[in-house]
C-alpha cells in the first residue's frame, strides 16, 4: 500500500545518503522507514549497475565485517519471543543474583536502546552482550 511505497522512498534515501557518506542523515531515514514498515529492508531487492563504481566495489570488499555486524543487527531485530518460556540469554552458571535474563522484553529493550544510543554504538553494544 501507500506506506509500503513511502516507506521504500525513504530506506532507498537512506542507502544513498549512506553511500554519500552522510550517516547522521541516513539513520533518520532508515529509523523513519522502519517506523513506517519494520522489516522493509527485506521488502527492497537491490539492484546494482554491471560496471559498477570503484568506490563502492573497494566499500563493500574493505568492510565484509561491517556487513557481518549488519546482518547480525538484522538478526536480532527479527527475533521475537514465541512463548513466554523462550529467553534470549540464559545464565550460564546458578547464581544467587538476579540475571538479567528474567527481566521483561520491554525493558531489555528499552536498556539495549539506552546503551547503544542513536549513534549505534557498537562497543557498547558488545558490551552489554557479555551479560547474557
Amino acid at each position: 500500500g501507500e506506506a509500503n511505497l513511502e516507506a521504500r522512498e525513504l530506506f532507498l534515501k537512506a542507502v544513498e545518503q549512506e553511500q554519500n557518506g552522510a550517516l547522521y542523515e541516513a539513520i533518520k531515514f532508515y529509523r523513519l522507514a522502519m517506523q513506517l514498515v519494520p522489516d522493509i529492508e527485506f521488502k527492497i531487492t537491490y539492484t546494482r549497475s554491471p560496471e559498477g563504481d570503484s568506490i563502492g566495489k573497494s566499500y563493500i570488499e574493505d568492510n565484509e565485517d561491517d556487513s557481518k555486524i549488519a546482518d547480525l543487527l538484522s538478526y536480532f531485530q527479527q527475533l521475537t519471543l514465541q512463548e513466554s518460556s523462550i529467553k534470549l540469554c540464559q545464565p550460564e552458571l546458578d547464581l544467587s543474583q538476579t540475571h538479567i535474563s528474567v527481566l521483561p522484553m520491554e525493558l531489555l529493550m528499552y536498556i539495549f536502546r539506552w546503551v547503544v544510543s542513536s549513534d549505534l554504538d557498537l562497543r557498547s553494544l558488545e558490551q552489554l552482550s557479555l551479560v547474557c
